[in-house]
């Protein structure tokens, strides 16, 4: 059994077995302000792409929750010429007319879609069709029973929302094709209730409807195959891995689903003790391996305890692998027929602490990338803060900023193996002596102590506070022509100006091309 999971499993039974190491040198602080300079990180300008759908706010006409998220960068061509294809999440609010203007977009119809844009050579970016558009997109539908609306004693409306999506290209027995993989989760309907003044549904109350947030597979010759449901969102051909809750409370099954990751046969019983308290899973990654032939997809599991809290001690980054054969052993673009393998834990919480002295709790956020034929995984180490949570007064202003998951920007680390084999599993390269830190090739940060607009909030005084959401989500894919991007990333902050102000996320090149 690799050593680290073995220091996650005593750590989690209460015993202390390694003082953290130093925090990890930063290779590059990217700053928001900065228009040229070491620390330029420029913003990846999406041409056909607007950061406002065009839904007039009533706080100056610009969505309060709005920007590009979550990129996933891949080769991919075009009228035969070979470029690049990157995916992001959209984040929009339509700001809802019958919410209360003062709110500041709180009560608008929040949610998440996936697009993407190509591009020839890695700098100029279309989204205008045939070369981008939406991939996923939002749709309406009712909540299964037993989500009934308290106050009508109805079936709860809202819409599908689509986040934090993944793919990659595979060419198997002679066959060549996109799988892709993202996140659903289902967003009430806005709706006025009493004690909301500023509304009630959304993006912003998802999680009162945990169970549907639903990892999903899709296979396809095409990029644009991969949606191809009578709603145009690859729902009715993908295979649902996992729905959150299904293996604690049951309620993940009312919301359909496939093929559970939590209970297979190949886990392992002492693994399966810690996934069993895997509430829900988020920010899937692919893999293709030519030489096993393998799909691995990796995911990070959010623990918790039978309490309900977040244990970040649990929440491992866990491997899972298929051959993508149906029953005749014969390669299936129809994802509903692949069989999952468990491969194991990718890390630990111990491993977020080692690498960044004792600032993170846990890894998320995973993306592959090959790099000088080697294989890398960028992963964001996070803080949980358990003391509070985000809090907004009644004109939409940040005053409490504690309470959630902050971000500590993205670190390239080389991968050892993604297979299990006997009592070993998947790991990271690591350092040759104690505390057998993983091998950092880069790490990432963004500058946010420029100023305003930049992550500035304001307490109950109207002070101006720093509001820490940090960096991370990032995504690689090796130069193949001069220009190309390096390590994209995501920025997220609060926007406070006139007209401008909002939850606003933007993708950023860092420029960074991974250390050899």
């Amino acid at each position: 059994m690799k050593l680290l999971w073995k220091l996650a499993l005593a750590a989690g039974a209460g015993l202390v077995i390694a003082a953290p190491a130093s925090a990890q040198t930063v290779t590059k602080t990217c700053d928001p302000d900065a228009s040229s300079g070491a620390n330029h990180c420029p913003l990846l300008s999406i041409s056909g792409a607007t950061i406002d759908p065009g839904m007039a706010g009533e706080n100056g006409g610009t969505s309060w929750f709005r920007g590009f998220a979550d990129p996933a960068i891949r080769k991919h061509t075009v009228s035969g010429v070979t470029g690049y294809v990157v995916l992001y999440s959209h984040l929009y609010d339509n700001d809802n007319p019958d919410a209360n203007p003062g709110c500041r977009g709180e009560g608008g119809d929040w949610d998440v879609r996936i697009d993407y844009a190509t591009s020839s050579n890695g700098v100029s970016w279309n989204r205008n069709s045939p070369y981008g558009g939406i991939l996923w997109d939002t749709y309406p539908d009712v909540a299964p029973a037993p989500y009934i609306d308290p106050e009508t004693s109805e079936s709860v409306a809202g819409t599908w929302g689509m986040e934090t999506a993944n793919l990659v290209k595979v060419t198997k027995d002679g066959q060549s094709f996109w799988v892709g993989t993202r996140q659903t989760h289902f967003s009430p309907e806005h709706f006025l209730a009493e004690g909301y003044p500023c509304g009630w549904g959304g993006f912003k109350h998802k999680n009162q409807f945990t169970p549907s947030q639903k990892l999903l597979v899709t296979a396809a010759t095409t990029l644009t195959g991969l949606a191809t449901d009578d709603e145009g969102n690859g729902m009715e051909n993908a295979q649902v891995l996992v729905a959150a809750g299904a293996n604690i409370d049951g309620y993940g099954y009312v919301w359909g689903m496939d093929y559970d990751l939590t209970q297979l046969p190949s886990i392992p019983p002492a693994h399966q003790s810690i996934i069993d308290l895997c509430h829900w899973w988020n920010e899937p990654a692919l893999h293709y391996d030519a030489t096993s032939e393998k799909l691995f997809l990796a995911a990070h599991c959010w623990a918790y305890t039978e309490e309900g809290e977040y244990d970040s001690s649990k929440s491992h980054l866990y491997v899972f692998s298929t051959d993508m054969l149906d029953e005749e052993d014969e390669v299936s673009l129809d994802a509903k027929d692949w069989e999952w393998y468990y491969e194991g834990p990718l890390g630990s919480s111990i491993d977020a602490e080692l690498l960044t002295g004792s600032d993170a709790t846990d890894l998320t956020q995973i993306e592959f990338a090959t790099h000088d034929g080697a294989l890398l995984a960028i992963v964001t180490p996070q803080w949980w803060n358990f003391d509070g949570g985000v809090t907004f007064d009644e004109n939409g202003q940040v005053y409490d900023v504690t309470g959630r998951a902050i971000h500590l920007g993205c670190m390239v680390l080389e991968v050892d193996t993604l297979e299990r084999d006997g009592s070993d599993y998947p790991d990271f390269v690591r350092q040759g002596t104690w505390p057998y830190k993983p091998v950092v090739r880069d790490y990432i940060v963004a500058d946010y102590e420029s100023g305003p607009p930049w992550n500035e909030g304001y307490d109950g005084s109207n002070n101006p506070i720093p509001v820490p959401q940090g960096p991370a989500s990032c995504s690689y894919l090796e130069n193949a022509t001069s220009g190309a991007p390096g390590v994209l990333m995501a920025l997220r902050y609060i926007k406070t100006g006139a007209g401008e102000a909002g939850f606003v996320q933007e993708i950023r090149d860092t420029k960074v091309v991974p250390t050899p």
